[in-house]
């Protein structure tokens, strides 16, 4: 058991920063490594800018088709070259508070444990989706778009069980907090998204993802109030009928997942297309301007 880290920095990081990281990350890996050895790979951005243009360097390269979501999302882990791999990207990690930026941490450690490997980032589309795109006109980026976020959704559900069922609950409270803020930029792309049905299909899958995140959190009795309003604040902008159809899925669909990630999205990919996007697709409900 253990871990060997192999740290790549892209610009200047301090090396009593880069140890204390490590340091957490180390001291995560102990506590919830079922056992296994794990080469991680650390890639450290000095800012957003270098790391996301990475990233879409990787993506051109690897033929990676999904967008990118989620500004407020402080690192990110993937496995495409064939190990986990951790971005860190040090401007943002710096403005929040330390146990937001250690919940952030031990979250992309979940991820390099429970999701280390590429078949994770390489999901078939379900045929629940598929059907949905023949029926709809949906282009195949629109799909694998839909499917990322829905895979994200799952596996970042699994990341929160994970890490509370081994005791880290007070970070992740904070972690989640930080994610539920109030965001003028997510406004902003609602409004943007009530301009087409897909457009809309898109958006509230990603707010599936940011419920899945919290769903563990809401079964523990000290937070699940904390949390649950902080959640509703995040979506009063939304009509409460689709508020309770997404909690149908991002709440009640992830509680009743087990351990295989593959099983588990082609479950929710199911739930959430009965639920909301055909609702959505179907303009019932919801009127695109």
């Amino acid at each position: 058991m253990g871990i060997d880290i192999k740290v790549r920095k892209f610009g200047y990081v301090s090396e009593e920063e880069l140890d204390h990281i490590i340091s957490v990350i180390k001291d995560c890996y102990e506590r919830i490594g079922r056992g296994k050895r794990l080469e991680l790979d650390l890639y450290v951005f000095p800012d957003s800018k270098s790391a996301i243009s990475f990233m879409n360097r990787e993506k051109e390269a690897l033929g990676v088709v999904s967008s990118e979501f989620g500004h407020r999302f402080l690192a990110t882990h993937d496995a495409w070259r064939g190990r986990p791999r951790i971005m860190l990207r040090m401007d943002a990690l710096r403005k929040v508070q330390p146990l937001v930026r250690e919940g952030c941490l031990r979250h992309e450690v979940g991820h390099s444990i429970l999701h280390g490997s590429p078949e994770y980032y390489r999901f078939p589309i379900p045929s629940s989706l598929l059907s949905l795109g023949v029926e709809f006109g949906l282009s195949i980026k629109s799909l694998y778009n839909i499917l990322y976020l829905i895979s994200v959704s799952v596996k970042d559900y699994e990341v929160t069980r994970l890490l509370v069922n081994n005791g880290f609950v007070e970070d992740q409270v904070a972690y989640v907090s930080y994610l539920l803020e109030p965001d003028l930029e997510d406004l902003r792309a609602y409004e943007m998204a009530r301009t087409s049905r897909e457009g809309m299909a898109l958006y509230l899958t990603s707010i599936v993802r940011l419920i899945g995140c919290c769903a563990p959190l809401i079964r523990e009795g000290s937070y699940r109030k904390d949390v649950l309003e902080r959640l509703n604040l995040r979506l009063a902008h939304l009509p409460n009928e689709i508020r309770i159809r997404l909690f149908e899925v991002g709440i009640g669909g992830m509680l009743l997942l087990g351990e295989d990630t593959f099983s588990n999205v082609n479950f929710i990919s199911d739930l959430l297309t009965r639920t909301i996007l055909r609702h959505i697709l179907s303009n019932r409900g919801f009127d695109a301007n």
